[in-house]
């Protein structure tokens, strides 16, 4: 190697030395436009220098393909970051925009309002909850706080046999949060040998109470689902307990400041808004009655759609409760009839509902729903 091609082997090494301290700069301050321009200057530089002094061809293409390649990883790791930015704010304007329920808002009986203190310290009462079926169950521990709540249960099974049991469904504040259907239940999930104990925790996440507008964690009702040889066995009554041991908030129309779309003696359904991840409704089951219900027969201006209402169906709703729902058309759908959240002025849809585990359905009238 003669004495050019020995100075042009050191100048490259240290461009590339400038070049990475350069690319670590890049990604901590998000200039990756100029670095993408460096290497293109870099390119050519090394092109002409090649022309010059006959650079040994190997050696100068693995040069250009480092440089290249650091300016990829470089613009890849932008534009990776950008994306998360944008998912980030998309996420932030749609908790902004699904301002679902409120009881600042809508519950118009200040002394049902349930507020504590922003910073709290409450938990709910321990001891027996349920004993019943030779199945009894305690709360032997809890902590209460919205960013993200556990309650510890203690199963013991007096029984004879081998169980399995499941959290079935659950409400924080007379709101539906949970049940056997959706992805983020069966935090409670358990094997117990006949006359043996397990204790496990119902794990509350911060998504599910921010979604609707749990502040304050008041109240808990729950049930559980027994099997038995891998078959359902029974599911326990409802279990209701309360930081203060109040009584049970007793969702009704006539502590709602916001009129019904649909209003029944049964249920009412409510439509609170469009944000950008649907349009959100809420069901309110004004009964003394446990109801399973579906959402059935969805249009939007008129064009049938009931894919986007896929999986809501056999949802839970307990006795004067208020369940939250976000209802969105299907990218088919939107790709099939132009169909956007943009241009829907109206929603139309069915709610049918039954006794939890009866067979005697019943069906609302077709609800139309003018959307803003």
């Amino acid at each position: 190697m003669d004495d050019n091609n020995n100075r042009l082997f050191l100048v490259s090494m240290i461009l590339e030395s400038v070049y990475f301290l350069m690319l670590v700069l890049g990604i901590a301050f998000g200039v990756s436009w100029l670095f993408l321009c460096i290497s293109i200057v870099f390119f050519v530089a090394f092109a002409l220098r090649k022309r010059k002094y006959d650079v040994d061809d190997k050696a100068f293409i693995f040069l250009i393909i480092s440089i290249l390649l650091l300016a990829t990883g470089m613009f890849v790791a932008r534009k990776l970051d950008a994306v998360s930015e944008n998912v980030t704010k998309q996420l932030t304007e749609t908790t902004q925009n699904t301002n679902y329920i409120g009881y600042e808002e809508y519950v118009s009986d200040t002394e049902n309002k349930q507020t504590i203190s922003s910073v709290s310290t409450a938990s709910f009462p321990t001891g027996v909850v349920y004993d019943a079926n030779d199945l009894t169950i305690s709360i032997t521990d809890s902590y209460l706080n919205v960013d993200g709540a556990t309650v510890t249960f203690l199963f013991e099974n007096h029984s004879s046999e081998d169980i399995h049991i499941e959290e079935h469904a659950y409400a924080i504040n007379s709101i539906m949060i949970s049940d056997f259907l959706d992805v983020n239940l069966d935090t409670i999930d358990c094997e117990i040998g006949a006359g043996k104990k397990a204790a496990a925790q119902l794990m509350i996440d911060y998504d599910s109470l921010f979604a609707s507008e749990i502040e304050e964690i008041r109240s808990l009702e729950i049930n559980f689902r027994v099997y038995k040889d891998y078959y359902k066995a029974y599911d326990t009554e409802n279990i209701f307990v309360s930081v203060d041991n109040s009584e049970k908030f007793m969702f009704s129309d006539g502590n709602l400041n916001v009129s019904p779309a649909y209003q029944s003696s049964d249920i009412n359904v409510y439509y609170r808004s469009r944000g950008t991840d649907g349009y959100s409704i809420f069901i309110l089951n004004n009964t003394d009655t446990y109801y399973e219900f579906s959402i059935d027969n969805m249009n939007y201006n008129e064009y049938s759609d009931d894919d986007s209402v896929m999986f809501i169906t056999s949802k839970q709703l307990f006795p004067h409760t208020m369940r939250l729902l976000v209802i969105k058309p299907t990218d088919d759908f939107t790709n099939l009839t132009g169909l956007s959240m943009s241009n829907i002025d109206s929603l139309e849809f069915s709610v049918g509902y039954a006794l939890k585990d009866s067979y005697d359905d019943k069906k609302t009238d077709t609800i139309k729903i003018n959307v803003d």
